[in-house]
C-alpha cells in the first residue's frame, strides 16, 4: 500500500511539473533555473529526468559562477534603476544614456531601452497644462487687417 502511495505521489509530481507551460519545450538553462528556484518542491534526480535533462547537467549549471556579461547586466540594471528613481521617472532611455555616459559609462541606448522593459520601467509623460478657454480672445479677426474686413461687410449686404 505505501508503494502504490509512493508511485503515486511521484506520477502527480511528474504530472505538475509537465503542466509548466512551455517548460518541456524550453532550453535547457530555462529548465535548470526553474528546478533552481523549486529545489525544495521536487526531487533533483526524479524532476531531471521528467524534464529530459541530466542531473550532473544540473549540478554542474548549479555551481556555475556568473559570467561577466551577467555581471556586467546586473551592474547596468543597477544604475539604470538608480538613474531612473533619482529623476523620478522621467528619464527615458535616451537621457539616461547620457547620464551614465556623464558617469563615464558607455553604453547603447537600445541596450538600455532592452533593460528598461525587462524590469518594467516606463516614464512618466509630462503634464500637460490646461488652457483656458476665453471667448472673447478672437485671434483670427484681429489678425484680418480693417480694410479686408470693411471689404468683407460692404459683400455680406
Amino acid at each position: 500500500m505505501h508503494r502504490l502511495e509512493r508511485g503515486n505521489q511521484e506520477l502527480e509530481e511528474d504530472v505538475e511539473l509537465l503542466k509548466i507551460a512551455g517548460l518541456l519545450a524550453a532550453k535547457k538553462v530555462r529548465r535548470f533555473r526553474y528546478l533552481v528556484q523549486q529545489k525544495y518542491r521536487y526531487r533533483i534526480k526524479k524532476a531531471c529526468k521528467t524534464l529530459g535533462i541530466s542531473h550532473s547537467g544540473f549540478y554542474a549549471y548549479r555551481a556555475r559562477k556568473p559570467s561577466d556579461r551577467q555581471l556586467e547586466n546586473e551592474f547596468l540594471s543597477h544604475k539604470i534603476h538608480e538613474v531612473f528613481e533619482q529623476h523620478s521617472g522621467r528619464y527615458g532611455a535616451k537621457r539616461i544614456t547620457y547620464a551614465l555616459k556623464d558617469e563615464g559609462i558607455k553604453v547603447n541606448r537600445k541596450r538600455i531601452v532592452r533593460f528598461m522593459l525587462a524590469m518594467g520601467l516606463y516614464t512618466k509623460g509630462a503634464k500637460r497644462a490646461y488652457k483656458h478657454y476665453n471667448k472673447h480672445h478672437r485671434t483670427v479677426a484681429k489678425a484680418i487687417p480693417t480694410t479686408m474686413r470693411s471689404w468683407n461687410r460692404s459683400i455680406r449686404r
